[in-house]
């Protein structure tokens, strides 16, 4: 779909309702003050929706309406949010990346208070991580029709581990003396292998027989047995653990414990 057809799209067929991304707004979070709440009132509208900020306020913005989509270049949270939930992502993963944006703001006072893009930047990646707005976008650009985005987009899944090394680093608060050419390069490897598995939930420990006495390897071969995760997969993270990881030495060490993240503080957790 292009930028046009899918704006054609929205502006027909997309749903008047209550959106996640107008509540988070209406909540005083987001862009509340300026910009497009500027060229609303301008245009007699006191409270924008989103839908009204993507279809008229955005499009009118944007060049090259022919072209395919390029919404990861986006940079206002609450109308990433209502192409997310336009396009079907699964609610959870909405209200978990609205809860991070509400909690960033929230420590920094700013609920209700006039915010540019700037203010959100150092949070960014993070956001367009946990909305799979890359993936939402190439789904978009690919897809013939809005029915196709809804149905490829609601099989979205939530990730282990963020895809990036920029949005893992500012979940942890790291600073820029963390983070090195190295730590991006693997990070991103082991990221990509192990949000590839469907990891198996405390609720279903008993079932497979996972105990705090089953070692890695043992929960490699249950994932495999139980077609969450290919062998293929688990053989290219051990060869990339065994041979690249640990070797690298204790300063990257994080890079082991996301091993550790993924699967074994399931485990402690539930015993």
């Amino acid at each position: 779909m292009t930028k046009k057809e899918v704006n054609e799209y929205l502006k027909q067929f997309a749903e008047e309702r209550d959106y996640k991304a107008d509540k988070f707004t209406e909540e005083g979070y987001g862009q509340t003050i300026g910009a497009y709440h500027e060229e609303a009132k301008k245009c007699g509208i006191i409270k924008p929706t989103q839908k009204w900020h993507f279809t008229e306020s955005y499009f009118n913005y944007i060049s090259n309406i022919d072209n395919k989509p390029t919404y990861y270049q986006l940079h206002c949270p609450e109308l990433m949010i209502w192409i997310a939930e336009v396009a079907g992502l699964n609610g959870s993963m909405i209200d978990e990346t609205i809860n991070f944006i509400k909690k960033y703001e929230d420590e920094r006072n700013m609920k209700c208070k006039n915010k540019d893009g700037i203010f959100f930047a150092p949070i960014e990646p993070v956001i367009k991580d946990m909305l799979r707005m890359s993936d939402i976008n190439h789904i978009i650009s690919e897809s013939g029709c809005w029915e196709d985005v809804v149905n490829k987009v609601s099989k979205l899944k939530f990730r282990n581990v963020p895809a990036t090394f920029k949005a893992y680093a500012i979940i942890n608060d790291w600073g820029d003396e963390e983070c090195d050419d190295i730590s991006e390069l693997y990070y991103k490897k082991i990221a990509k292998l192990l949000n590839e598995f469907e990891v198996i939930e405390p609720y279903e420990y008993d079932q497979y027989g996972i105990t705090p006495e089953t070692d890695f390897h043992e929960l490699m071969d249950i994932h495999i047995k139980y077609n969450r995760v290919s062998k293929s997969v688990v053989n290219k993270l051990e060869k990339l653990l065994d041979e690249k990881i640990y070797p690298l030495g204790a300063e990257y060490g994080f890079l082991g414990d996301l091993i550790i993240e993924v699967f074994y503080e399931r485990v402690q957790w539930y015993f």
